[in-house]
């Protein structure tokens, strides 16, 4: 499954959408609408070495505050806000103005369904680690990647496995 954007009425909207085989061909089905896309321009980069000592969670918490600060969000504990748009990482969840929308950020969407992956995903190969990341807008280094899974994952990550 992915995520796609749609465009209506000049706004854009995120889904989650499975690849299918009918017949011998790719038939395409929406499973679930993920909310309203909103972008924000990045305002600088940050070092991530320094944040792999705390629980997995924790690190995924504070790899996103990090994130979304420099795309102007403010931090209140676990919730970000900024123009109405509303990151609850303990929820976890993506509002604006109380209904479900997605931030898209670096190659990937950070939004409730992204979350939720994220957080559940306690076993996994140096893929599936690295998809999750990637899906919910989280962008490491290899050797970040490296670190975060041998830390987190307890195994090493192949070299095709490592997120760029």
């Amino acid at each position: 499954m992915f995520i796609r954007k749609k465009k209506i009425k000049g706004k854009e909207y995120a889904y989650l959408v499975e690849n299918k085989y009918v017949d011998g061909k790719v038939k395409q089905k929406v499973r679930k609408y993920l909310g309203r896309v909103f972008k924000f321009d990045r305002s600088g980069d940050f070092p991530v070495t320094t944040v792999f000592d705390k629980g997995r969670i924790d690190t995924i918490k504070d790899l996103l505050k990090k994130e979304l600060i420099l795309r102007g969000f403010k931090v209140k504990g676990d919730v970000l806000e900024r123009e109405n748009v509303v990151v609850d990482l303990k929820k976890p969840e993506v509002l604006f103005k109380g209904r479900k929308a997605c931030i898209e950020l670096n190659e990937g969407f950070l939004c409730g369904y992204t979350l939720r992956k994220l957080y559940r995903l306690w076993n996994g190969d140096g893929f599936a680690v690295a998809n999750a990341l990637l899906s919910a807008g989280i962008k490491l280094s290899k050797d970040d990647f490296v670190k975060f899974f041998e830390r987190y994952y307890g195994g090493e990550a192949d070299e095709h496995e490592q997120a760029d």
